[in-house]
């Protein structure tokens, strides 16, 4: 099974088309042609949040009309800079299911491998956090099909980045989160965007990751000292293959156009 991930598309209305000094309605386009392009083409497109940048209605539409480019099934997620509302409104009775609760959390089972999308936004503020209620319905949504592998995406990364100032706006409670996952060993992966970079962890037995941006990339920060900033390294998405029990593979792949692939002599 394929799975391409793309996140933080940051689309914005006509207002702040250009953000940090990119044009994220045009990068996004870049990423869905490649994604389409893909040979053989994934089964299916996960959206990890922060789909628009101000939770505008005008934002959505925008939004919601260029994933349906994607020529396979999508599923998205909210991150912090979307509004559950209207992410609701934007995308009902089509794509994501409205769960059980406030909370934007679901099931797909249409695949062999089991997708669990969870909700680790709290409102206005950059972290995420999983409550008890969530991590219930977690415990719960993965005691039910104990045989069934699957595949977590959420928002936030529930992993330490070694990054000091960033490590402070992911999931606030990683090893509550973990002690769930530690109980279902039929996790194989779980998948994230937020920070902007393709980073890779471990969550208890499963691998983990969080996905660069189809847009704008975070600076690299090891050091406590240094600032917060966005730079316009190149953007990008991630191909996931999982070929059965224990196995797990990302691509990450880089948007743009660059000379080659040239032979070997």
């Amino acid at each position: 099974m394929r799975i391409a991930q793309i996140t933080d598309l940051h689309v914005g209305g006509d207002d702040v088309a250009a953000y940090y000094g990119l044009d994220t309605r045009t990068a996004l386009k870049r990423a869905i042609d490649q994604i389409n392009a893909l040979d053989p083409r994934p089964d299916v497109c996960l959206v990890t949040g922060d789909i628009v940048e101000s939770a505008t209605p005008q934002e959505y539409a925008l939004a919601r009309s260029a994933l349906q480019r994607l020529s396979m099934p999508w599923y998205a997620i909210p991150g912090n800079h979307d509004e559950r509302g209207e992410f609701r409104r934007a995308f009902a009775g089509t794509l994501t299911p409205r769960g059980e609760d406030e909370f934007v959390q679901y099931v797909i089972d249409d695949f062999p491998l089991r997708i669990i999308a969870l909700d680790s936004i709290v409102a206005r503020r950059t972290h995420g956090e999983l409550c008890s209620h969530r991590l219930r319905w977690l415990d719960r949504t993965l005691a039910a099909a104990p045989g069934l592998p699957a595949v977590i995406m959420l928002h936030h990364p529930p992993f330490e980045t070694h990054q000091p100032l960033i490590d402070g706006m992911c999931l606030s409670n990683p090893a509550s989160f973990a002690d769930v996952i530690r109980r279902h060993p039929q996790v194989e992966a779980i998948i994230s965007g937020h920070v902007h970079r393709a980073i890779h962890s471990r969550v208890a037995h499963a691998q983990a990751s969080s996905c660069p941006s189809t847009a704008h990339q975070m600076a690299l920060a090891l050091d406590r000292q240094a600032p917060i900033g966005f730079t316009h390294e190149p953007a990008g998405f991630q191909l996931h293959v999982w070929d059965g029990p224990g196995s797990w593979t990302t691509h990450t792949v880089q948007t743009g156009c660059f000379a080659g692939p040239f032979a070997f002599h």
